[in-house]
């Protein structure tokens, strides 16, 4: 302020210093000029120069200090608006600060509370007389100090944060920290801690009955496929006791109602498993004929006929071979069923292509079986739900897993009466 009062006062000084020296230069002009024409002139100029001096010199003062003026006051208006808009922003502030329903708080680099509003003092329960000053860490439970320590100096560097920590009581909070930077440099840490505990205890309970609810159905609908083999089981047993003479029968039938439950349970355990995967190299079209040699007695039996459209070039994956002879001979015979479930005596076919774009491998199944409609292709892979007579939907369900544990896809596309086609999608081998 004093140096911008200098620099006007200098200002207004050199000017009339540059009018005296002008007007000095230019009157003895004039005076020498009208001396040489007669005295009556020349006094005359004399008698009035000062004058005249006088009146350009205000004149231009005036000019000058007036424009310099309206200069301040509109200096002093802008700045008067930007103190009350400094003001609002700074009510505003604080309004966001102390009337938040979490609490917020700022610390120093050193983590030092510097300020806290009501809702952080009912969280710590003490007066900010007691915590301004006090370290922040102190009320984190022990296992997450280390943890919050880093991420505090994380913060400093100029990111933001956010992580679930427990304080002491033990309250669980969601923790937000964000750095203050001032002209390019941060300061300190601001801070917002939301109370979760309420929020966390009914998301357990609610997984917790989610589980119980998930076990119950599953429990009953093991129950419901274990049952009928065992009624079957206990009815031949009996018949036997009686003295049946068809006894090597009704073994024959007790053995295949007992491969059926160890069936369920294998696909049961695997649903239940997460064990790794041994990757290796699969040429893919060799594993498609592989599978296809097993199933073709099955088709046969039913009047199909498989049809491979293989790749011109071969096509290698990284997986494990016996996991995906698995999932193909799964939708084969899901066709062949599809197939043989057809009202007509027309000839049943599978199609099978092979074929890649951008770096994929895409292998396509398609049958002119019954179909499905929308509904039933939402469901498929529900274990325990299944359109046959005697399916689990297990082995639709095994085969989705098999697949997502090879980072691939399976997709469906059917119509009723129309056919089903399902696209199965591999990352290739770089």
């Amino acid at each position: 302020m004093h140096a911008t009062a200098y620099r006007v006062a200098s200002k207004i000084a050199f000017i009339y210093i540059f009018i005296g020296v002008l007007w000095i230069i230019f009157s003895d002009q004039v005076s020498y000029f009208l001396s040489n024409n007669g005295m009556g002139d020349f006094l005359t100029f004399q008698r009035y120069k000062g004058w005249f001096f006088v009146l350009i010199t205000g004149i231009v003062l005036f000019v000058l200090i007036n424009k310099r003026t309206k200069q301040i006051i509109q200096s002093t208006n802008e700045l008067k608006e930007k103190e009350l808009e400094l003001q609002a922003n700074t009510l505003r502030y604080q309004s966001l600060f102390q009337q938040n329903p979490d609490a917020v708080f700022e610390l120093s680099k050193e983590g030092m509370l510097l300020a806290i509003n009501s809702a952080g003092q009912q969280m710590f329960q003490q007066t900010t007389s007691k915590l301004i000053g006090t370290s922040f860490l102190q009320f984190v439970q022990n296992h997450d100090s280390i943890y919050v320590e880093k991420r505090m100096n994380d913060v400093l560097k100029g990111d933001s944060a956010t992580f679930e920590i427990t304080f002491d009581g033990p309250i669980i909070v969601r923790m937000t920290l964000l750095p203050i930077v001032i002209k390019g440099d941060v300061t300190g840490l601001y801070g917002i801690a939301k109370d979760i505990t309420e929020h966390k205890r009914n998301e357990e309970l609610m997984i917790k009955n989610e589980k119980m609810y998930v076990i119950g159905q599953l429990a009953a609908s093991v129950a419901h496929e274990i049952r009928n083999p065992l009624t079957s089981i206990k009815g031949f047993i009996q018949l036997m006791k009686e003295g049946s003479n068809d006894q090597q029968s009704h073994l024959q039938l007790i053995l295949s109602e007992i491969e059926r439950i160890e069936g369920i349970t294998s696909e049961m355990l695997y649903l239940g498993k997460n064990e790794s995967i041994q990757f290796e190299t699969i040429e893919m079209t060799e594993l498609i004929h592989q599978v296809t040699y097993l199933i073709h007695p099955e088709a046969k039996m039913y009047d199909t006929d498989i049809q491979i459209h293989t790749y011109e070039k071969p096509v290698h994956i990284l997986g494990d071979p016996n996991l995906l002879k698995q999932v193909f001979i799964n939708l084969l015979k899901n066709s062949i069923e599809a197939i043989k479930m057809k009202q007509d005596d027309s000839r049943g076919n599978i199609d099978i292509d092979l074929y890649t774009k951008l770096n994929k491998l895409f292998i396509s199944i398609k049958d002119n079986g019954i179909g499905m409609d929308e509904d039933r292709i939402k469901r498929l892979g529900e274990p325990f739900y299944s359109t046959k007579e005697k399916g689990t939907g297990l082995g639709l369900a095994v085969s989705m897993k098999i697949m997502k544990r090879h980072h691939s896809t399976i997709t469906f596309h059917s119509k009723k009466n129309k056919g089903t086609t399902v696209i199965l999608t591999f990352p290739m081998k770089s």
